[in-house]
């Protein structure tokens, strides 16, 4: 019936209903009946009074003691009751032959009974023979099919095991991706809640940067607020990386990079934090390099700088050194310190997302354990190597090779650094929509000084009233906003019959978006924190724009104006006892805008201006503690 419980037979596999099967205590599951009917080697397992030893043992402990029955059933009773049996049948029907030959003489009759008995003797002996190996070959038989049976039941235990220990696993790997799926939600919240106010400190952080009425300690101090704020963006993205790689969900962005350029500026950032804890800093390049290649510059850069911030962090004395060797369109960093070293059993070990080197040196070494774990990943994905060579209270040295095809040069230099002013043609209207007022402030603080229209909606419904009474030339919204996301009103404005270009925001990485991104209703994307040119480009290339600048000279050779020091004097004196009293303590707090005036006043009273330009470079760096203890370390000098 169609409510009837359904078997598997252990035998043949099949499903039957209730009525075709039984349990078998032979085989210890469930058996169909047709198996049941085949199957001769069970020996009626199910009924253990219905065999012949079973009943023929039943029949005699009626008459005979239990410790006699016991004797006849073992193999040696087996053999004489069988014989026994055997050899009277054989007596009987040789008493009937000699009966039927009926010899008539005595010497016939001595004759025949001779020749019977001999006869007999030998078939008895013959039979004792064949009888003893029936015994035996029963009872080896019975043995190997209890180990047979034995046999059986511990593969149907080990396979139960298996199924079972499959079914914990199985539960164990969805609960595992259940829990991966809760930390990608986490880290997505995580993200979009951390980039939000990023997004407003570093937009702001460039506009004061490019602002050019500011003074020019304002606009360092700008700088190194866009910096730090990019660094902690770094960081984030870092926490991200790890779930995105290993669920291969990063995409790598090729493009154009001036490697020169980049390695100057690693250069020169850790070479002030090796200096700064009285470290040597070398860097050395074997051969001409391209002054531009193909790559992914985030990416290469992010190795980089966790190699080299490794290789700074775990030295305490000694120096570290950066090596590029370039041949063939191959590029083989090799970075190398006289710190700690690696123990070999640690050595594949710290490649593992949150694992460290823990011992008396590294124990006060502050890290997420991230840092190495993606940098081989991203070696990997972009088709290079990292490898690893360590000798423990010596030093480590990592080599990373990587294909770094040559790229031409761009078709105009720019010969100086040129302010955009603006745009040609008609006023362009642009709509912010986004649940965050400073994130609207933002947007439009950096679109009106070049001419834009900007008008703001906090939500989608205001953005749809507002664009059925007056049309825009561009739309930038938000993607998670709390009554409508941004996807949603993207998709109702085209309904709605707006072909303008619609350009989304969003605080979470573009991976996560991927069944949005397929839909075409958008066109363009933007992660938070936006860089302000980022944005500008793209409105000039979803509008069609040509930008109006202003040409700021810059002379050749010489660094930004917002990392550019003070003129250096011929010659300076050392700093006097109890001079950086007010400096260090300024450090100590934090204070960058009261640093950066302290130092310009010290330098006025002619201190070392070489002394005075490190400190400066510190403090643009935001490294307080390093420039705390250069600055005691001079004082007392």
């Amino acid at each position: 019936s169609g409510g009837s419980r359904e078997a598997v037979c252990a035998i043949c596999e099949n499903r039957f209903g209730a009525e075709d099967s039984l349990h078998c205590p032979a085989h210890g599951d469930t058996v169909c009946s047709l198996c049941c009917a085949l199957d001769s080697d069970c020996g009626d397992r199910c009924r253990p009074g219905a065999s012949l030893q079973a009943q023929t043992r039943r029949f005699l402990e009626a008459f005979l003691p239990g410790a006699l029955v016991d004797r006849l059933h073992s193999t040696v009773g087996q053999f004489l009751v069988i014989l026994a049996l055997i050899a009277t049948l054989t007596a009987g029907l040789f008493t009937l032959a000699y009966h039927a030959l009926g010899p008539q003489t005595p010497d016939a009759d001595t004759l025949v009974r001779g020749l019977l008995v001999q006869i007999f003797l030998l078939l008895t002996t013959v039979t004792g023979i064949l009888v003893w190996l029936y015994v035996l070959a029963q009872e080896s038989r019975r043995g190997a099919l209890a180990a047979s049976r034995q046999h059986t039941r511990r593969l149907a235990a080990e396979a139960a095991a298996h199924r079972r220990t499959a079914a914990e696993l199985q539960a164990a790997k969805e609960e595992a991706v259940s829990a991966n799926r809760a930390k990608s939600r986490y880290l997505s919240g995580v993200s979009h809640e951390l980039r939000t106010p990023l997004n407003s400190l570093l937009g702001y952080a460039q506009l004061l940067e490019m602002d050019t009425g500011l003074s020019e300690r304002n606009r360092q101090a700008a700088a190194v607020i866009r910096r730090s704020g990019e660094h902690l963006a770094d960081i984030i993205e870092g926490l991200l990386d790890i779930s995105k790689i290993e669920a291969r969900r990063l995409d790598l962005h090729r493009g154009r990079i001036r490697l020169p350029a980049l390695l100057d500026q690693l250069v020169e950032m850790f070479g002030v934090q090796a200096r700064a804890k009285g470290l040597a800093f070398h860097y050395s390049v074997e051969g001409p390099i391209p002054p531009y290649v193909i790559t992914d510059e985030k990416r290469l850069r992010q190795i980089l700088m966790n190699l080299l911030s490794n290789a700074v962090k775990f030295t305490r004395e000694g120096s570290v050194s950066l090596h590029l060797a370039y041949r063939s369109e191959v590029a083989r960093f090799v970075i190398a310190d006289t710190g700690v070293g690696i123990r070999p059993g640690d050595r594949e070990r710290i490649f593992k997302p949150f694992e460290r080197v823990r011992d008396e040196q590294t124990r006060a070494i502050s890290g997420t354990g991230l840092g190495l774990a993606i940098s081989r990943l991203l070696s990997t994905l972009m088709g290079g190597d990292l490898a690893l060579e360590s000798e423990p209270g010596r030093g480590s040295t990592f080599t990373l090779s990587i294909l770094l095809p040559r790229a031409g040069e761009p078709e105009q230099p720019a010969a100086g650094k040129r302010r955009m002013t603006g745009y040609k043609g008609a006023r362009r209207r642009v709509m912010v929509v986004d649940d965050e007022p400073s994130h609207r402030a933002l947007i439009t603080d950096a679109l009106v000084p070049l001419g834009f229209r900007v008008s703001g909606a906090s939500g989608g419904d205001a953005a749809l009233r507002l664009a059925r009474e007056r049309g825009c030339d561009l739309y930038l919204l938000d993607v998670r906003m709390p009554d409508m996301d941004g996807w949603e009103l993207a998709r109702r404005l085209r309904s709605a019959g707006v072909t303008a270009p619609i350009i989304m925001l969003s605080g979470n990485a573009i991976e996560d978006h991927r069944e949005q991104l397929t839909v075409p209703v958008h066109d363009g994307y933007l992660i938070k924190p936006i860089a302000i040119e980022d944005l500008r480009e793209k409105i000039a290339c979803l509008l069609s724009l040509e930008w109006t600048h202003r040409r700021e000279t810059v002379e050749p050779g010489s660094p930004p104006a917002a990392l550019e020091p003070p003129p250096r004097l011929a010659a300076g004196r050392p700093p006097e006892s109890g001079e950086l009293v007010e400096l260090i303590g300024m450090a100590r707090i934090g204070y960058l805008n009261g640093v950066i005036g302290e130092l310009a006043s010290l330098e006025k009273r002619g201190i070392d201006p070489a002394f005075i330009g490190e400190l400066r470079a510190m403090a643009l760096a935001c490294n307080f503690d390093a420039l705390v203890r250069s600055a005691a370390a001079g004082e007392g000098e």
